[in-house]
Order: C-alpha cells, then structure tokens, then sequence
C-alpha cells in the first residue's frame, strides 16, 4: 500500500515525488509535448496531485470535459496514469520522447 503524505491530495504519494521538480521542468514538458494552454492548465494542476474533481472545480469546468483534457494530455506525452506522468516529471522521462 502506498504512504500517504499530508497535504498532497488523495494521491499523495505520486506528488511526493515532485518535491524536487521546478516549474521550469513542468513547463519543458509542456512546450516539448506540445499540451495546449488549457491542457497546460489542466497538466499543472494534475503534477500538484489534485483529483479530476479539484481540477474541474478548480478551473470551473465538467468532471467529464476535464476527463477529456486529462486523456489528451496523457496521449500527447504518452503516459497511461497520473503516476506514470509524475516520474515524467520528476525526471524518469518514461513517455514518449
């Protein structure tokens, strides 16, 4: 069972492992995978370990359109999870290259 860490959500142990990881880097893997601005928004939100549901009350949109964004922002760096997309991150660049 993963650890959970306070304060990062109901995933928490993914965010933990981007105590490391500066805007610099998550904006690199915006502009190299060519995420839109909203993907972008979507992305920024997802790296700071908030659920689908956060993330659309958040940026005042449907659970469903942000499922949407979530599923775009995944083929375009070409990770299947949020966790997968957090080692990206991080810095173990396990999607597309």
């Amino acid at each position: 069972m993963a650890t959970e860490y306070p304060g990062y959500g109901v995933q928490g142990y993914v965010p933990w492992l981007l105590q490391g990881a500066s805007d610099y880097l998550r904006g690199d893997v915006a502009v190299k995978y060519g995420l839109s601005a909203r993907e972008t928004e979507v992305f920024e939100l997802l790296v700071q370990g908030l659920t689908r549901g956060q993330i659309a009350e958040r940026l005042s949109l449907s659970s469903w359109t942000v499922k949407e964004y979530i599923a775009g922002v995944y083929a375009k760096v070409g990770v299947h999870s949020a966790k997968e997309l957090m080692i990206l991150v991080a810095g173990g660049e396990r999607g597309r290259r």
